[in-house]
């Protein structure tokens, strides 16, 4: 049985602050983005990892610029977080096709995930890949990002794969919608 806590939000979702902090391999983060839905990660005891990042796959970037058509980043607990060049904040890897916001994809061979590699944000809940369209009404470039790593625990990247093996549950994330 979860127990209750702020904001009526489970307690098993908050090994973090109030606000949606955690730290990854030494490196504290904004907040996790709504997207990351798995609640049995253990934010302490994950490590990043490199090498090809596949869709679902967790990561930790690093916003690069303030001007992007995204400035704004949902936590787990539904509060829009402003966010400002330098910070960092844990999303997911996705392909997001949209004919009226930013798409854009993660190939089916993957991303080759180095520190530094540079994403894109191309949602409010988190989605986190290469942009291929931003439509003319938003007047802007993506959000850049560089990686900072694949979230991993146990040598094994957090994310669809892990979650079935881990949590004996599947990961979900939001892979379109309107106003994210």
């Amino acid at each position: 049985m979860e127990k209750q806590i702020k904001n009526g939000a489970p307690e098993l979702f908050f090994n973090r602050t109030d606000s949606g902090e955690v730290v990854i391999a030494g490196f504290a983060t904004k907040c996790v983005s709504s997207n990351v839905r798995c609640a049995n990660i253990v934010w302490e005891s994950t490590e990043l990892g490199y090498g090809v990042g596949k869709e679902g796959d967790v990561v930790l970037v690093e916003v690069v610029s303030d001007i992007g058509s995204r400035q704004y980043l949902e936590n787990q607990l539904g509060v829009n977080r402003r966010l400002y060049k330098g910070d960092r904040f844990v999303g997911v890897l996705a392909n997001r096709h949209s004919g009226t916001e930013e798409s854009g994809d993660v190939p089916p061979e993957g991303i080759n995930i180095q520190v530094g590699t540079e994403l894109h944000l191309l949602s409010t809940s988190g989605l986190v890949g290469i942009s291929t369209n931003i439509p003319a009404t938003m007047g802007q470039k993506p959000l850049q990002l560089k990686v900072l790593g694949i979230v991993a625990q146990d040598g094994l990247p957090v994310g669809f794969v892990w979650a079935a093996r881990r949590c004996g549950q599947s990961f979900s994330t939001n892979y379109c919608g309107g106003g994210h």
